[in-house]
């Protein structure tokens, strides 16, 4: 999806501004490479996951801080569902999946490294930002300020955190794995 086919994509946008739509077109063009990250080779899904990744960071950044007296709607993605994306990434990923993780980098005498996967980390991505797209045309303005509130919370306090592991990660596998860009 590119921005040309924003109104396309199903998602209504006229009248957002331009952070907030750039944010969500972002965010549908990464949970489509998620849910279909099984068409692609190892080299090609890792090279399109590091522009989306770095993609959907970069306007998150932009996303503006909303006040919202609107109740949080539940909006919460299955278990199941999550659980088959997540399977779906660690077969895509195969041997390159599982990396060490340090909970505090700033740690001089850190806690031991915890084995972590890059599928765990993008199905998390996908599930925080999944839930507000699969309601952003049936909510009124101001529960879809409550989904932009969701999305820059989230953003700040879960998955900011798996999107830089994430690309810590794939940039390390690019730049020493020989994982090749067959695409460029």
């Amino acid at each position: 999806m590119d921005s040309s086919n924003l109104e396309s994509s199903g998602l209504k946008l006229s009248g957002v501004a331009a952070p907030i739509a750039s944010f969500i077109q972002a965010a549908a063009d990464y949970c489509l490479l998620i849910e279909s990250c099984e068409q692609y080779t190892i080299d090609q899904f890792i090279h399109r996951a590091r522009y989306q990744v770095g993609r959907i960071y970069l306007t998150a950044l932009a996303l503006p801080h909303i006040e919202t007296t609107e109740e949080i709607v539940n909006r919460d993605i299955p278990h199941e569902e999550w659980s088959k994306i997540d399977r779906s990434l660690g077969a895509t990923f195969d041997q390159y999946n599982y990396y060490w993780h340090i909970f505090d980098p700033g740690e001089l005498e850190p806690d031991e490294p915890v084995c972590q996967t890059l599928s765990d980390d993008l199905a998390d991505i996908w599930r925080d930002l999944k839930s507000g797209l699969l309601h952003w045309n049936t909510t009124t303005d101001s529960q879809r300020q409550t989904i932009i509130w969701e999305w820059h919370f989230l953003f700040h306090h879960h998955w900011s955190t798996h999107a830089a592991e994430a690309l810590r990660v794939i940039d390390w596998l690019i730049n020493h794995h020989g994982i090749v860009d067959t695409d460029h």
